[in-house]
């Protein structure tokens, strides 16, 4: 049973009115909802045979959306990268650093190369991209990586800037180090896209550019960390980031991210702690297990029989 009004009752499949009083028809012949001051004492009870239907009138949906405007967003969204995102940026940069190349152009590229490349072992580039990283000697850097057999199929120099061309990086791939999920690899490329092109980086030199990389990566969710560890370029680089505004603050060997740009670091580890065993409840002092007493059920009126007896 279900009371709602005579309108939508009339709407209900399989359902009968066993009372209210009419739905109001208007001059185009089409029923009405009763004002809303007789609404109260104008209402109607209809039995369904089906499921039970909503008890409030249909409403139409707003926007075409699926989540509430001032839905509150969730904890981290703000954040490019997430936790396991931020580890495989991570190491993505520590397989860089491994590479035989010597100047920050070759590094710089290599690693917008190798994120593209990490599961096909073949990477998408166009001449646009070349230029977006500013490098200073953009064909040393092109030769430096022929030296790894990551080579273009087409002029990335000269070419159509708008053409894409494939680049086939060799030790990349399925069988390569990098065993990336297409989510995260993507993720973590759409992020060093965006940390080279930050504001304060515009103009920087590749050399600073590849180690706001490694400081982003490393930072705490916080923004904070320390540049022991990451490559020595990253210190070097460190107080040319401070000047650039990239860092808020540099004690060496810790550092600070700008608070505008904590977007870049990965978000927090969020993965629930692990829940600790419970403690045993049936142990002795000698450390041996003491086996609980078990229940076993008698005969009604058994002990009655046996202090008789």
């Amino acid at each position: 049973m279900s009371e709602v009004c005579r309108t939508c009752a009339e709407q209900i499949p399989r359902a009968k009115v066993v009372g209210g009083a009419p739905a109001r028809r208007t001059p185009s012949g089409r029923a009405d909802h009763i004002g809303a001051s007789n609404q109260a004492t104008h209402r109607t009870t209809a039995a369904a045979f089906l499921p039970p239907q909503p008890t409030t009138c249909p409403q139409a949906p707003s926007g075409g959306t699926d989540t509430e405007p001032n839905q509150p967003k969730a904890a981290g969204q703000s954040r490019l990268l997430t936790f396991p995102q931020g580890q495989a940026a991570r190491q993505l940069l520590a397989y860089i650093a491994t590479l035989p190349l010597t100047s920050f152009d070759a590094r710089l590229l290599a690693v917008i190369v190798a994120i593209r490349a990490a599961r096909e072992g073949r990477a998408n580039f166009i001449g646009q991209d070349l230029r977006a990283l500013r490098l200073e000697d953009p064909a040393q850097a092109l030769a430096d990586l022929g030296t790894l057999g990551w080579l273009p199929d087409g002029d990335l120099l000269n070419g159509d800037p708008s053409q894409a061309i494939s680049v086939t990086a060799p030790g990349l791939g399925p069988e390569g180090p990098l065993h990336f999920g297409k989510q995260t690899r993507t993720r973590v490329s759409g992020w060093t896209s965006r940390v080279v092109a930050a504001k304060p980086l515009k103009k920087a030199r590749p050399d600073l550019r590849l180690a706001a990389l490694y400081l982003a990566a490393h930072a705490n969710p916080g923004g904070r960390g320390t540049v022991a560890g990451l490559p020595q370029e990253c210190e070097a680089a460190a107080p040319g980031l401070r000047d650039a505004g990239y860092l808020d603050a540099l004690e060496h060997p810790d550092y600070q991210i700008a608070e505008g740009l904590l977007h870049l670091v990965p978000s927090p580890d969020l993965t629930p702690a692990p829940r600790l065993d419970r403690p045993e409840r049936f142990r002795v002092a000698d450390g041996q297990p003491k086996t609980p007493a078990t229940h076993v059920g008698t005969p009604r009126g058994s002990s009655r029989m046996l202090a008789r007896e």
